[in-house]
């Protein structure tokens, strides 16, 4: 609200070209679980993990996008405190894991499901902003990198913050980082270098 206020241009439509970084996170084995639950109880472990997760983007100076089933789709612009784009995102992406694991011990005393989440990090260049027809608008991103934050994510196992090639370049030297490889992502012709946080 304060950006709308000190700049009322960001709401024009068509957004404005910018480079941020895209993080997507899942609940891990979350369609077996839905199909044994009862409703009500997957609605209450919906509303707490996206209450849980959503503080915590904001709390990091994210937007959430949109939430999709399980999927939280959030992103982040390079802040006016020196902090890039990436390193808010891996922030964020480390803060959540670490609540899942919480969520974790609380369900398994609840006997419920084991909990855990993915995270997918990519960082590169989209546009953002007021995008739709007038009858619809949303404040939302579009271009490659949020696709590739998406594959990357589906890359990994239960547990796994990744990230891809740009992110690992702002965040190498804040945290242990290996090694994932080479992989072939769906929507992409070349192959997408990984980098998983240890």
């Amino acid at each position: 609200m304060n950006k709308i206020k000190n700049n009322p241009d960001i709401l024009k439509l068509g957004g404005e070209r910018k480079r941020i970084s895209v993080l997507f996170s899942d609940i891990a084995g979350f369609t077996s679980f839905t199909d044994k639950a009862d409703p009500a109880e997957v609605q209450s472990v919906l509303e707490e993990y996206f209450s849980e997760m959503t503080s915590i983007v904001f709390k990091n100076e994210g937007i959430v996008d949109k939430y999709m089933g399980d999927g939280i789709l959030a992103f982040f612009e390079n802040p006016p405190n020196g902090v890039t784009s990436a390193q808010a995102a891996i922030k964020t992406a480390v803060e959540m894991k670490k609540k899942a694991e919480i969520l974790n011990t609380k369900y398994k005393e609840q006997k419920r499901f084991p909990f855990a989440i993915y995270v997918g990090v990519a960082t590169g260049y989209a546009k953002v902003g007021n995008i739709g027809p007038p009858e619809k608008v949303d404040y939302t991103i579009i271009g490659s990198v949020v696709n590739k934050a998406s594959r990357v994510d589906g890359a990994g196992k239960a547990g796994n913050i990744l990230m891809d090639e740009e992110t690992y370049f702002f965040v190498k030297s804040d945290y242990n980082i290996d090694d994932f490889g080479k992989h072939s992502l769906k929507g992409f012709e070349k192959q997408v270098q990984i980098y998983c946080l240890t």
